[in-house]
């Protein structure tokens, strides 16, 4: 049976992602909340809508409606390896009279297109 390279893989997976970004596949972040009232967000693969406000950096688009992009704007999204891994926003400015929609740091729920977690 034919096998792939760890390296291989990586390039094919790179060169799929480039190719949904040159046919303007991005990935949309929408705030929203829980059942509870907290706040928790979703990433998609999507298409850009007319009125979103696009953030290209390191090689990827992220689309957000105009009220999820007012709603974090001062965020930051990252990646935690280890135990409890995932997405995570971190605020980057913090003024203690400013109201906090996710605290300093809160963790970001990722579901896939069909709506269900990965």
């Amino acid at each position: 049976m034919m096998t792939a390279s760890e390296r291989a893989a990586q390039e094919l997976k790179e060169t799929l992602m480039r190719k949904w970004f040159d046919m303007g596949l991005g990935f949309r972040l929408i705030k929203d909340t829980n059942d509870t009232g907290a706040g928790i967000c979703s990433i998609k693969l999507d298409n850009k809508q007319a009125d979103d406000e696009v953030i290209e950096s390191h090689g990827i688009k992220v689309f957000l409606d105009p009220i999820s992009a007012a709603q974090l704007n001062d965020y930051e999204l990252d990646y935690l390896d280890g135990p409890g891994q995932g997405f995570i926003l971190h605020k980057t400015t913090y003024q203690q009279s400013e109201p906090q929609i996710f605290g300093k740091e809160d963790r970001v729920s990722v579901r896939s297109d069909q709506g269900g977690e990965e």
